[in-house]
């Protein structure tokens, strides 16, 4: 045989040997493939939320933090009532007291003073019976003005004249224990009582709280 041929031959062999013996000491045990490894994780797929569950904003510094937050029913809210009529009693603006009309509510003041004796006697039993049957007038404000439901309280309604005041009604703003009789009486006694007042102007309307004890 000639000797090219077997030195060419002895060649691949060698290179052969070379190439199965570096595929032995490769990880793995020598099966000729590279181990690929633990097997990578599923692709995350965003699954829907539930209804009514919504994403809250992200918490921390990593930015990891989700918050998941589920919204309360919307609250509700009553309506505005509607502005009383222009002109109305009802939307002249009420004070807590005389005094908060200046001399014109001191002129109030001191003739409501002088009619306190005949106010008193409506507490009277026999007054309440005679008045129990009389109609009594009431405010007709969308919410009352005061709170406390306990007191009786009138609202005088007011109107100015030339150098005097008038008590046009006393409707009730509370009633509280005070039977029909005795707001009955004492309406009557107020309505239509004028008291002198020097620095009354014509054509000013006022509302005052008026309480009603004995």
């Amino acid at each position: 045989m000639n000797k090219k041929v077997l030195y060419a031959a002895g060649g691949i062999l060698l290179v052969g040997g070379a190439s199965i013996g570096f595929l032995l000491f490769l990880p793995g045990g020598g099966g000729g493939f590279l181990d690929p490894g633990p097997p990578a994780p599923p692709a995350y797929v965003p699954q829907p939320l539930p209804p009514g569950v919504v994403l809250g904003p992200e918490r921390g510094t990593g930015g990891s933090d989700i918050v998941v937050t589920t919204p309360g029913p919307m609250p509700t809210y009553e309506a505005s009532p509607p502005p009383p009529p222009e002109g109305s009693w009802e939307a002249v603006s009420p004070v807590a007291r005389p005094a908060a009309l200046g001399s014109v509510g001191a002129a109030l003041g001191r003739g409501l003073n002088e009619l306190k004796d005949k106010l008193d006697a409506c507490f009277d039993e026999d007054a309440q019976a005679r008045y129990g049957q009389v109609a009594v007038t009431r405010t007709r404000d969308n919410a009352p003005m005061v709170d406390d439901g306990q007191a009786t309280i009138l609202m005088l309604q007011l109107e100015t004249q030339q150098g005097a005041v008038r008590v046009v009604d006393a409707p009730v703003e509370t009633q509280g224990a005070a039977s029909d009789g005795l707001i009955a009486c004492a309406q009557r006694l107020l309505r239509g009582l004028e008291f002198e007042a020097a620095e009354a102007k014509a054509g000013q309307r006022h509302r005052v709280f008026f309480p009603l004890t004995q």
